[in-house]
């Protein structure tokens, strides 16, 4: 008995990762668009260089109105999330911008869209690393 990754057979199977979900990360956000004033935008995800999925952003007043459709089994929904957008002081000047989770209301910087945009928490969801074993997280680290 024992051995490497021993009694954790198809650990990697049972949690739900990030890596499995599209995101809407505040950081490449901010490079893409300037969020002052008022702006319209468009998010598109790729795979393959193909669009899988793409949402609508309007950005005012340090809300952001994400508009999206979702296919069910009884046809297509359509919603609209608002995302506000805090900001918090740093110790040596200037802020840090967050998107405020409409679920839990907690800043994060990444949302995730399983059927609403929320956050990592709110979805149950995991980092890829954490379904690693010991073995494979340090072959990874080298």
């Amino acid at each position: 008995m024992g051995g490497v990754n021993s009694g954790k057979y198809n650990r990697w199977l049972k949690k739900p990762t990030t890596a499995n979900y599209n995101s809407l990360d505040l950081r490449k956000l901010n490079k893409l668009v300037s969020l002052e004033g008022t702006c319209g935008f468009d998010l598109e995800w790729n795979k393959n260089n193909k669009v899988t999925s793409s949402v609508g952003c309007i950005f005012t007043d340090d809300v952001l109105q994400i508009h999206f459709s979702i296919k069910t089994s009884k046809g297509e929904v359509s919603n609209v999330d608002y995302v506000h957008i805090a900001k918090t002081p740093c110790h040596f000047g200037g802020e840090r911008q967050w998107l405020v989770c409409p679920g839990c209301h907690n800043n994060a910087l990444v949302l995730y869209v399983v059927n609403r945009f929320r956050c990592r928490k709110c979805h149950g969801l995991y980092h890829p690393s954490s379904n690693e074993g010991d073995f494979y997280r340090a072959t990874r680290a080298m």
